[in-house]
């Protein structure tokens, strides 16, 4: 069930969902049907549906608080692919909203509305996919954001690179005063189905300019 090592050795962290509807944890897949098979294009690869790339920034006590966010979307709900990324337009639901009742029912860690999410330009990208469990195809990940002017600078894919520089973060519109110097970097997998959704990492290396 898509459990493998690491590229160069023995341990690779795997992030799985639930097999349940909308469920997140913080690219692979679990078989099962669909499309027809014909021999090029496997019914399970429908079944894969975003992992996220995320940041989690708060500068000081009174000052902002941000997310730099993208998601990759493989397929949308009804399992057409869309092979695109996409970034947030609002600030992800804080405590006090949750509270308020101002998210969806199925809530969004980034967003209170899936409307609230924006395709990144000419961000078109297939993968290569792992169409049966022994098989495993790795991807080289590059991201880069800017801390100082809160911005996503770029974020390269194997050979392709997108720039990011016009791609704007929300700003959470109060300070987090228990959130002093916050920074956090996050990897998530979503499923919409009863299907389990896997994310692999390998060799992460997290580097930054003060």
């Amino acid at each position: 069930m898509d459990s493998h090592g690491a590229m160069p050795g023995n341990y690779a962290l795997k992030v799985a969902t639930r097999p349940q509807p909308f469920h997140e944890a913080t690219f692979g897949r679990e078989p099962r049907g669909g499309r027809e098979y014909d021999g090029n294009y496997h019914p399970s690869e429908a079944y894969f549906v975003s992992f996220i790339l995320s940041n989690d920034v708060s500068e000081s006590p009174s000052g902002p608080r941000y997310h730099c966010v993208l998601r990759y979307v493989n397929t949308d709900h009804y399992g057409k692919l869309v092979q695109k990324w996409y970034s947030t337009t609002s600030s992800s639901p804080s405590s006090k909203s949750l509270v308020a009742g101002e998210v969806l029912e199925v809530p969004d860690f980034h967003v209170k509305h899936p409307d609230y999410w924006h395709e990144i330009p000419d961000s078109y990208m297939p993968m290569c996919y792992n169409e049966v469990p022994t098989k495993v195809n790795w991807h080289y990940v590059r991201w880069q954001w800017d801390l100082k002017i809160r911005c996503n600078v770029d974020l390269q894919i194997n050979d392709t690179a997108l720039n990011l520089r016009d791609v704007p973060v929300p700003v959470h519109p109060n300070p987090y005063w228990g959130l002093n110097r916050l920074l956090n970097f996050a990897l998530e997998v979503r499923t919409h189905t009863d299907v389990r959704n896997f994310l692999y990492m390998d060799s992460a290396l997290i580097s930054a300019d003060w």
